[in-house]
């Protein structure tokens, strides 16, 4: 039996809010064009001391608590073993330690170390009892139910696999019509496993690809299944594909034996993603302490499966998953000539005066989609707005910087901690930066008021 204790930890610590603090660059939270190369490293010397201050009051904390009693169950000793903590940004650009309401802007999973894991294995459990294991904490959709789909199931496979989740659902009294709630999860699950399909399918020869997709849906009594909510008494369910690699496969395959065969819209889509990623590769180098394993994306699915970036709270009911290849491994397809590409991409958000003026001084084409989707147990109208994928891969040229300012502090709290010679018990493992997209397609750090779409995970080496 494991010893151990895994929680999310969500400090409300005052906030830094003194006239002399230091605000990130305004480019960072701004909708800009390329000129924001100029300023970008403007007064990140009082910002680096305010970052600092931040990262030492929560380590200090935090190597307090892992000095603290075991908690005692029985004849088991629970030990505080990963924390989550989160920094967010006000609209003017103060940084500080979320307290309850508001976007994170950084995420950030501190994790007991080996050493520290060694010294308590050795002190209460000996050198070869049961192992004090690390974990990293991702915290996904609140659900009631999670249901794994694979490329290859049937629809028997559906039912044998919603059965006891159906059943639960009446027996609580959370759903009324069996049959209609059945009927239509399974179709649900069927739109899911063709969007799937084609995710496992696509082109792999980018060194970006997906391999985790999830949709979150919300089922009323009445058996009707909508995108998800947050409130109200219903069943909440998550669907999740992981993509099954295959180890003999070479990437190039799909290419030279479907050459000629169009790609569907939702293959574009997840392509000119991973082509677009790219940009960030030298996030990747070996130098780094901290490097870009995974990017998480927010989507919208349509009625007739088409994906799409949402930025609603409404329509993003979806998350696509992309991770890396190996730092190192190369495009081999170089000699294969490329599909050919949109120059956009769809972003879905409120249909409302604020986003139609926007829309049009930036010329951008705005289709409405048809039907109300439901949030929060309000009506919302939404539309596709047409984004740049230029304007998308400047933006993430400009979170190159954003991401290395956060990794650097990082590693100089790990430097202060290593001079005064103490055993460092929690070390800061993995930092999530959140980002909003705008709706021609450009990138900046969410704030408070906003809405995170893109989620760049960097994992200390």
């Amino acid at each position: 039996m494991k010893n151990k204790i895994l929680f999310s930890f969500l400090a409300a610590v005052s906030w830094i809010n003194l006239a002399s603090a230091a605000l990130v660059p305004q480019e960072w939270i701004k909708d800009v064009g390329p000129s924001y190369e100029k300023s970008m490293n403007e007064g990140l010397n009082g910002l680096e001391q305010d970052y600092d201050n931040l990262l030492d009051a929560k380590s200090t904390m935090l190597e307090k608590l892992a000095q603290e009693k075991s908690v005692k169950n029985g004849k088991r000793k629970w030990f505080l073993q990963s924390v989550k903590s989160e920094l967010g940004i006000e609209p003017v650009g103060k940084i500080g330690v979320i307290g309850v309401k508001g976007e994170a802007a950084v995420e950030m999973i501190w994790v007991r170390t080996q050493e520290s894991i060694q010294k308590l294995q050795n002190k209460y459990y000996g050198p070869y009892r049961n192992n004090i294991e690390s974990e990293e904490v991702s915290v996904g959709p609140k659900v009631d139910e999670t249901v794994r789909l694979t490329s290859n199931m049937t629809h028997a496979d559906f039912e044998k696999q919603i059965g006891p989740i159906v059943e639960a659902s009446v027996r609580t009294g959370k759903v009324k019509n069996r049959q209609a709630f059945k009927r239509n999860l399974i179709q649900k699950m069927k739109e899911f496993q063709n969007v799937a399909i084609e995710l496992e399918r696509k082109p792999q020869e980018r060194p970006w690809w997906p391999y985790k997709f999830q949709l979150a849906l919300y089922a009323e009594a009445s058996g009707k299944v909508l995108p998800y909510m947050s409130v109200g008494t219903g069943i909440r369910v998550l669907l999740e594909w992981y993509r099954i690699e295959k180890e003999v496969a070479d990437p190039d395959d799909y290419l030279v034996k479907n050459h000629d065969k169009p790609l569907s819209e939702n293959a574009k889509f997840i392509y000119a993603m991973a082509k677009d990623f790219e940009t960030l590769d030298e996030l990747n180098v070996r130098s780094y302490k901290y490097g870009l394993d995974y990017i998480k994306v927010g989507i919208g699915l349509g009625v007739k499966g088409k994906i799409f970036v949402a930025k609603a709270k409404g329509g993003m009911i979806g998350s696509v998953f992309f991770k890396r290849d190996v730092l190192g491994s190369q495009n081999k397809s170089m000699n294969i000539k490329e599909p050919k590409l949109d120059d956009h991409f769809y972003i879905a958000d409120e249909d409302n005066s604020k986003n139609r003026e926007y829309a049009y001084k930036h010329k951008l084409n705005v289709t409405p989609l048809f039907g109300n989707e439901k949030s929060f147990g309000e009506e919302q109208k939404l539309a596709l707005y047409k984004a740049s994928r230029e304007h998308f891969r400047n933006g993430l040229h400009k979170t190159i910087k954003m991401a290395k300012f956060l990794s650097k502090g990082a590693v100089r709290r790990a430097e202060r901690l290593r001079r005064k010679g103490k055993m460092v018990h929690f070390d800061l493992k993995v930092l999530e930066l959140e980002l909003e997209l705008y709706l021609r397609g450009g990138v900046g750090a969410v704030t408070l008021e906003g809405i995170g779409i893109l989620e760049l995970f960097l994992v200390k080496r």
